[in-house]
């Protein structure tokens, strides 16, 4: 599936071998209906993959950068995780109005405000054997 941006975006060649290549969003007019699917709300945000395992958490871009020193309140979150995962999620600042405000994420390197939402990938083969296992956090 092709990227839908102008930028071409490629994998980093660092990212470790537990980073999952995300799922892309296909825009549609309107979403399919029935039982089989299921939907989320688009927050204003970054998405985010967070490995949680006995090295620690650890953050990455879509593209497999290592962001965990920019949103340490996300890291502190994860850290209380029990088992081993990675989380598909989308880094926000929400607002006193309960609304995301991407400009405020965006205007910093550092967020300490950030938090996360996301879907729970699950703990992979592929997270099992880079030595992400249940019961530890951060190193």
């Amino acid at each position: 599936m092709p990227w839908h941006n102008s930028r071409t975006r490629e994998r980093n060649p660092l990212a470790p071998p537990s980073f999952i290549d995300p799922c892309l969003p296909t825009k549609a007019d309107k979403p399919p209906t029935g039982n089989d699917w299921a939907h989320e709300i688009k927050h204003d945000g970054y998405r985010l993959q967070i490995h949680v395992g006995r090295a620690g958490v650890r953050l990455y871009t879509m593209s497999g950068y290592d962001w965990t020193e920019r949103y340490p309140l996300i890291v502190a979150g994860a850290a209380g995780l029990t088992s081993a995962m990675v989380i598909d999620a989308e880094a926000v600042i929400q607002g006193p109005d309960g609304v995301t405000n991407f400009e405020a994420l965006h205007a910093r390197t550092r967020n300490p405000e950030a938090r996360f939402t996301g879907d729970c990938l699950g703990a992979s083969a592929a997270a099992s054997s880079s030595g992400y296992s249940a019961g530890r956090g951060p190193a």
